[in-house]
């Protein structure tokens, strides 16, 4: 749980730059039931690679909701969810120089 609070204080930091808000209770939802440990991993290694170099906030925060909101789709068993294909996946795994 702990995890999922920072990384959802880390977005709201994200959106804030951008100049928007975001609905931090269904993003700590989303992280906290709809995502598996190495979904949120590769979702911060995602982060931090787009962070690192220098995107927009607005470019980040669009790339995170992307896979928050298709993940959650994915989790409902929305129709949405059966083509989609998260942006993070393996990011954790890949060696960024």
């Amino acid at each position: 749980m702990k995890d999922e609070l920072v990384i959802e204080e880390a977005i709201a930091a994200i959106a804030k730059r951008a100049g928007t808000e975001i609905d931090r209770m269904d993003i700590g939802i989303t992280l906290s039931t709809a995502m598996t440990k190495e979904q949120r991993e590769d979702l911060v290694a995602m982060m931090g690679f787009l962070v690192g170099q220098k995107m927009e906030p607005a470019t980040i925060l669009y790339n995170l909701l992307h896979d928050l909101n298709g993940l959650k789709a994915v989790y409902l068993k929305d129709p949405a969810g059966k083509c989609f294909s998260p942006r993070s996946s393996g990011y954790r795994l890949k060696k960024v120089s």
